[in-house]
């Protein structure tokens, strides 16, 4: 019978994966690739709806079908999806039948999640399972911003790189004040690289395990579980499973120009200051016709997000309401937060 489990949160990019494959490396922890569960929960409506057997069984047929759930590698859809709704008589239940099947591959008595789209699921997190932790991580968002630009299967969007990076950091800083310490802990990403064994020395004092030597393995010497293959060979996942190149934690310094690096400190000042980060070119010149360019840039490519995703509604009458839905809740969220 699995624990409570823990959680790890970010925003993309900012080395989440990286202390998965250190945490990894411990005898008794495991944290298995993103299941990305309750992100499709919220996206698909099911966060806020009454868990009654038809919802629970409507979701894990959707859920089935996302890729995140596909490279977990979980089997025959029919017979997962008879484990998963085992017993279950909520969404957690769920989840932690979930859990269970990715466990079966080590078998070790601590489980954690990393799935870094969850940072805007934390609350329902915290609520549903109330003895669980959450880790943080946090790293410079400008360091972030060009680590999205360079992601081959995101958008070239600088306003919406700087935008996102933002509005976690602004979510992790909530959560930092609203919780107590046992519950949320911050992790600095570029601690963890400068100095690994104190910083995982902490996590394992948050998570009330011992530290393991075996933690500090070279990320690119430490065993990629078979079953989880696909997962890991995917381009993104490049750096986290290869030695650490500690010349690149400042390497974004060098990729600006000086008007790109004025206007991402203007429009992330106040989360970069709060969590200790210096602006070093807050005052520059040229941001301002960079800022009419990329607003453009920025419009067309949510044009474009839109037609696609107008283009792609089923015929089928429930998957196009629920579409519907989706597309209404994502330009509400738009218009709020921008």
């Amino acid at each position: 019978m699995l624990g409570t489990p823990f959680f790890i949160m970010g925003s993309p990019r900012s080395g989440t994966t990286l202390l998965e494959r250190f945490l990894n490396g411990h005898s008794q922890i495991f944290v298995p690739p993103e299941t990305a569960y309750f992100h499709h929960l919220r996206l698909s409506g099911f966060m806020q709806s009454e868990p009654t057997k038809q919802n629970i069984e409507t979701f894990v047929n959707e859920y089935l079908d996302t890729r995140a759930c596909h490279l977990l590698n979980l089997g025959y859809s029919h017979v997962v999806k008879g484990v998963l709704l085992e017993g279950a008589t909520n969404y957690q239940d769920v989840f932690m039948n979930l859990l269970g099947l990715l466990n079966n591959v080590c078998g070790k008595s601590r489980i954690g999640e990393k799935t870094p789209h969850h940072l805007h699921s934390a609350e329902y997190i915290l609520s549903w399972f109330q003895d669980t932790k959450i880790i943080c991580v946090i790293r410079d968002g400008r360091a972030v911003v060009k680590s999205r630009l360079h992601h081959p299967n995101w958008e070239h969007n600088l306003l919406a790189s700087a935008y996102v990076w933002r509005n976690d950091a602004l979510r992790v800083r909530t959560l930092l004040e609203q919780q107590c310490e046992e519950r949320v802990y911050l992790l600095r990403y570029e601690r963890l690289l400068v100095n690994p064994e104190s910083v995982l020395g902490e996590v394992c004092d948050f998570l009330g395990e011992k530290f393991e030597l075996s933690m500090l393995g070279s990320t690119d010497q430490k065993e990629i579980p078979a079953h989880y293959a696909e997962y890991y060979r995917q381009s993104w996942m490049n750096k986290s499973t290869t030695e650490i190149d500690l010349s690149r934690t400042d390497a974004w310094r060098n990729e600006y120009s000086s008007c790109e690096l004025s206007l991402v400190e203007r429009l992330m000042a106040s989360e970069l200051e709060y969590f200790g980060y210096e602006c070093c070119a807050r005052n520059g010149y040229g941001w301002l016709p960079l800022l009419i360019k990329e607003s453009v840039r920025h419009l067309w490519f949510r044009s474009c997000r839109y037609v696609r995703n107008i283009c792609s509604l089923s015929f089928n009458s429930d998957k196009h309401a629920v579409a519907k839905g989706r597309l209404f809740w994502w330009s509400s969220r738009r218009k709020k937060h921008h």
